[in-house]
């Protein structure tokens, strides 16, 4: 009886410890995240310290390396305009509005008796 509650000890401690190790691994994730926000707004790269962090814990550290090469292209690239559009303006042709008459009313039954189809 003593070998099952030992078996049942030792499950719950190692369950324990994933739980504790996934957490980490959140926590780690969830840093390198803020550090790459940070980054992409004009704050320091930190990629080597993020990628020491992700070694402790084994998180993939090609993805690390992934994520900061597409911050540094973001934070490179020049800023279109605000609406997102990558046209000039001074290059598209301008668009004046269509002029549109206001349909003629008709009567239905007068269009009849003068044998129109309708």
């Amino acid at each position: 009886m003593s070998d099952a509650v030992g078996i049942g000890k030792v499950i719950e401690d190692q369950a324990e410890i994933r739980k504790a190790q996934r957490d980490r691994e959140d926590e780690i994730i969830r840093l390198i995240g803020e550090h790459l926000r940070e980054y992409r707004e004009g704050g320091p790269d930190r990629e080597a310290e993020d990628i020491e962090l992700s070694k402790g814990v084994g998180v993939d550290i090609g993805i690390i390396e992934d994520r900061w090469r597409v911050a540094r292209y973001k934070r490179q690239k020049p800023q279109t305009q605000d609406d997102g559009s990558l046209k000039k303006p001074e290059v598209q042709p301008s668009v004046e509005p269509a002029k549109v008459e206001p349909p003629t009313t008709c009567n239905y039954r007068e269009r009849r008796r003068e044998g129109g189809n309708s």
